[in-house]
């Protein structure tokens, strides 16, 4: 499975931002490790607001350790902003999936995802 970019949905039509992973190879079966950072701008201001808006607009282009659980087609993704604060992304062997956080070990806001799929460059002649 190769995963780059994961787009964050609040709702649709309401992309939050994205989760980028690092690494070109391959994710492989079982648990791995990768780099990763949150990116991009809410497509709507009121989403800077937003609880996971807030969170990536806090730690936009940091990067953070993050875990990887691959088993079959699916793919989980925990993300370790601090102690108290993780972001979970789980995405189905469909490239869809959801995402929540946990704050002080409570499940807070949610919303959907979406692999992005990676566009190969074009031969220029």
């Amino acid at each position: 499975m190769q995963v780059s970019a994961i787009a964050l949905h609040v709702e649709p039509g309401s992309l939050v931002g994205f989760l980028l992973l690092g690494g070109s190879e391959a994710i492989p079966e079982g648990r791995s490790e990768r780099d990763s950072i949150f990116t991009g701008v809410p497509v709507s201001t009121a989403l800077y607001e937003h609880a996971l808006g807030a969170i990536i607009q806090d730690n936009k282009n940091t990067e953070f350790r993050c875990l990887l659980d691959r088993a079959g087609g699916a793919l989980s993704v925990t993300v370790p902003i601090s102690e108290s604060l993780l972001v979970h992304v789980h995405l189905a062997g469909s490239g869809d999936g959801s995402w929540h956080f946990e704050q002080h070990n409570k499940r807070s806001a949610s919303g959907f995802c979406q692999l992005v799929a990676a566009k190969r460059p074009r031969k220029v002649d």
